[in-house]
């Protein structure tokens, strides 16, 4: 029997060699029984007297192979192999897909496609699926010969679904939720899918270039989208309309992208044509897309302004932008369009409307222009306008950190006028004293001084009067730790002045608030600003983008103080449950029922439907939307996402589906038929070492006597 050592040696030689001598196979460890048995087995051919070549490329192709092992991780030599086999037999498919499979991880595509043309001559009906399947995904990430433009032009799921009798898969219905997910362009979705619920026996080559396909079209999307939302930001309506045509041809836009289209039409039409986009009356309007298909911009803004969403996706902030810019213009031609008579009242009113509409527009488009000069010249006027002068200092400031951020669509400061305007503006004192912990901690030191400067302000704006002046030297001291003046970090003097909390004069105190109600507001904020940064941070992501964390068990004492600091914070609820081993823990959730409108049964009935076609993503994102407004969810909601976590996770962390888990158990305690997760869960804490969210407990609150 040929030693495989040996063989594996000759492979190796045969890498930069096409001919070996006999000397050189000998020194490889055969005999000269062994060079006989190689070309009786087909392995070598005697070119002449002392002189082999491979007679096959399958024991150099095996051999390639191993060196791309996690054993061996000899990349380049492995790669080399592999163009060795292509020279010995140019049209091996196997080859071939080996190489198209490492030149997509690589991003090497233009050379990835020249292999994918060999391997598209096969014949067999089951790869031609794999096939067109890749040649779609492709089409996202680079730029294709016109031949398989056409082809993909003409495509259909039908050609990438599988066929009922491949027997590649053990589960053939997975696959083609994999395949949909991807002809709908949800290619998140469909590598969540794969990466977690494909059985490691289907995790063949055809899967794992399936997977990074999915990948690189991912990063592409991302790429793509940036690009289209700097066309938005820059005005450059014409190019993003072109881009997305572009697109829509070869093969096709997702929905969303679908209405930006149809918006950017619009808006293109009334700054280029003076064309205002007629209202279809007759579609009846239930969505949000309902009212993009009826052009009724009124609505969409209305529909837009309620929506949780607006505050998570990115797509959805900027489509928000577009929305407030074509209103603006809708509201400029008002007058013109509807060809009105109005009453000399009616008229000063609309007037007055229509010119802060025009003013606000003018704002908008000036940010997300990158005039910030112009923007703050009319920020004067527009606030004097509403009745709203006193919040020019703290607009300014969201546009620095607008600024600082590169948040390029200055979402949050264009937001606050359009709220201001419609007098719902409510001032969040904890978030804005987290925000300040959040960046002094991360050395975000720029940031944090203009944190600083809006709670100076926060009095005036509607919260309560609090002392900055130990923020202020926190700041200083910490800045100046890392060589950063406070001329630097541009800190106001007049607003730094030591603020002393004591028992005001009774001239003042009848002023302002009643004794006891001004001393205990002044406590609640100086317990705030007590808490250490990691408790802070948790209540941080609570109020920004996280509905639940988990704590990890404390004592219950520990307990006590969590729960004092937390629930001191606005729209933070702090939950002790207790588990079956006797642990106790604090959960810490966002609840908000006075928050953006939500259609509680709709959205529950849509995210069950999502959850049962198993688009597990949208799923999670229809839960969490009606979540903050449900004081006591029930433990089934609890529980879906917790399934949904579980199954869109494959990196190792399970985190949020064990915090969901755990809460399902919790809650179900009392309703009628109680829940047990507890294998489930301690399955994914032996997965992913995780027992909840560690932070250092809250020093109880001392006042200081003056």
């Amino acid at each position: 029997m040929i030693n495989f050592k040996n063989e594996m040696n000759m492979y190796d030689m045969f890498i930069d060699k096409d001919v070996l001598t006999t000397q050189e196979l000998l020194s490889a460890g055969f005999t000269n029984k062994d060079l006989t048995r190689l070309i009786e087995d087909g392995k070598l051919n005697r070119v002449k007297r002392g002189y082999y070549e491979l007679a096959s490329v399958n024991g150099l192709f095996r051999y390639s192979q191993i060196l791309f092992s996690k054993r061996y991780k000899e990349y380049d030599k492995a790669f080399k192999g592999l163009k060795r086999c292509l020279e010995i037999d140019p049209k091996n498919g196997s080859v071939h897909t080996r190489i198209f499979l490492n030149l997509a991880i690589t991003g090497e595509f233009e050379e990835a496609f020249e292999s994918f043309k060999v391997m598209d001559e096969t014949e067999n009906e089951f790869y031609k699926k794999d096939q067109n399947m890749w040649l779609y995904l492709l089409s996202f990430v680079m730029e294709l010969p016109e031949e398989y433009q056409e082809r993909v032009r003409k495509m259909s799921l039908k050609d990438i679904l599988t066929l009922p009798n491949d027997n590649r898969y053990s589960d053939r219905l997975l696959q083609n939720k994999i395949r949909n997910a991807v002809f709908r362009q949800n290619f998140k979705e469909a590598l969540e899918l794969s990466k977690s619920l494909v059985a490691d026996r289907d995790k063949k080559i055809n899967v794992v270039i399936t997977e990074k396909l999915l990948s690189k079209a991912i990063y592409q999307s991302v790429l793509y989208h940036d690009q289209l939302y700097n066309y938005i930001v820059n005005g450059s309506y014409e190019e993003a309309k072109d881009m997305l045509l572009r697109a829509k041809e070869l093969h096709g836009i997702n929905p969303a992208d679908e209405q930006f289209l149809i918006v950017i039409e619009d808006l293109i039409g009334i700054l280029r044509d003076n064309k205002i986009p007629e209202v279809d009356h007759t579609k009846e309007i239930k969505s949000f897309t309902d009212a993009v298909k009826a052009h009724d911009y009124e609505k969409l803004l209305e529909i837009y302004r309620c929506s949780a969403n607006r505050k998570f996706s990115k797509s959805s902030k900027f489509m928000g932008i577009l929305l407030e810019r074509i209103n603006g213009e809708l509201n400029k031609t008002d007058l013109v369009s509807k060809n009105v008579e109005p009453i000399v009242e009616q008229t000063e009113v609309k007037e007055a409307s229509n010119d802060n509409a025009t003013v606000f527009a003018n704002i908008a488009a000036s940010l997300i222009g990158q005039d910030v000069n112009t923007a703050f010249d009319l920020l004067d006027e527009y606030l004097n306008s509403i009745g709203k002068s006193e919040f020019r200092g703290y607009v300014a400031d969201l546009i620095k950190l607008s600024v600082l951020k590169n948040d390029v669509s200055f979402s949050e400061p264009i937001l606050l006028l359009s709220t201001l305007s419609r007098d719902e503006f409510d001032f969040s004192v904890a978030t804005y004293i987290q925000d300040f912990y959040f960046n002094v901690a991360r050395k975000n030191f720029k940031e944090a001084a203009i944190y600083l400067d809006i709670l100076s302000m926060s009095e005036q704006l509607g919260g309560v009067k609090i002392p900055t002046y130990d923020l202020y030297e926190k700041l200083i001291e910490d800045a100046e730790r890392e060589g950063i003046t406070k001329e630097e970090l541009g800190i106001k003097e007049k607003r730094t002045q030591p603020v002393e909390i004591r028992e005001e004069t009774p001239e003042v105190v009848e002023d302002e608030l009643p004794v006891v109600e001004q001393e205990e507001k002044l406590e609640t904020i100086d317990s705030l600003m007590e808490v250490p940064y990691s408790l802070t941070d948790a209540l941080d992501d609570i109020l920004n983008d996280v509905n639940m964390i988990m704590l990890e068990p404390m004592s219950d004492e520990e307990i006590s103080s969590v729960v004092a600091a937390a629930v001191k914070v606005p729209k933070v609820q702090a939950i002790t449950i207790q588990e079956a081993t006797g642990d106790k823990r604090v959960v810490l959730r966002y609840y908000d029922k006075f928050g953006p409108y939500v259609n509680i049964g709709e959205t529950l009935k849509l995210a069950e439907q999502k959850y049962k076609n198993w688009e597990y993503a949208e799923a999670i994102d229809l839960y969490q939307s009606v979540m903050p407004k449900l004081e006591k969810p029930r433990s089934f909601i609890f529980a879906r996402l917790g399934n949904c976590y579980r199954q869109t996770t494959y990196d190792g962390d399970f985190s949020k589906a064990i915090d969901y888990y755990t809460m399902a158990m919790a809650q179900s305690s009392e309703e009628d038929e109680p829940l047990d997760f507890t294998s489930v869960i301690n399955d994914l804490k032996a997965k992913s070492k995780y027992n909840g969210v560690k932070v250092e407990r809250p020093l109880q609150y001392k006042k200081e006597s003056n």
